[in-house]
């Protein structure tokens, strides 16, 4: 509990100071919000690599995070950058330079304590949950969520359209009803 709540004190901490502060680095650092999205990209892509490399590398020189201490870990990285990403810290900084009244930061410093009010209702209860769920739903669960992710991502290349809301069609359920399906066969043999 002590490990979730620093890094729910942790990311709650540096995305006010984003909030409150984003505007004046980006002026006075002289950066746009194309650079910072490259930037935010970047990144992600960079703490992707080292998260293949270091599943299949175990001699890389960071400690193994059992060696290391769970409040360390709390703060980096699990508070920044996997609570907090890089596409959260761009949005907040960008929110932060292109806000120009109070009642506008306002909205977005309320939006920001619900979205951390829903972090800490999800920390909370996963214990819970995972507590009446054996490994192998939890898996199963995940891989039918994967499945459904995959088949929506691919109905938005095809079909643009479909990103932004509209409602789902046939040809929609159709793909998502074959994905399960494939899924079920792939893991029943």
């Amino acid at each position: 509990m002590a490990v979730s709540r620093k890094m729910l004190t942790t990311a709650s901490t540096v995305a006010l100071i984003l909030v409150v502060f984003g505007g004046l680095l980006t002026r006075l650092l002289h950066f746009s919000r194309g650079a910072l999205g490259v930037a935010g990209g970047i990144i992600l892509l960079i703490i992707a690599i080292s998260m293949v490399l270091k599943s299949e590398n175990p001699d890389m020189a960071h400690p193994a995070p059992a060696a290391t201490d769970p409040m360390k870990l709390a703060v980096f990285p699990l508070a920044v950058p996997y609570l907090l990403n890089p596409a959260g810290i761009v949005l907040l900084v960008t929110i932060s330079a292109e806000t120009r009244s109070v009642g506008l930061a306002a909205i977005f410093i309320g939006l920001l304590v619900l979205v951390l009010l829903l972090d800490i209702v999800v920390f909370r209860w996963a214990n819970r949950v995972s507590e009446h769920l054996d490994q192998s739903r939890m898996l199963i669960t995940e891989k039918v969520r994967l499945s459904v992710s995959r088949a929506r991502r691919s109905a938005c290349t095809n079909r643009p359209r479909r990103c932004r809301g509209d409602p789902p069609d046939r040809s929609l359920r159709k793909r998502l009803h074959a994905a399960r399906d494939r899924w079920w066969t792939l893991r029943i043999h």
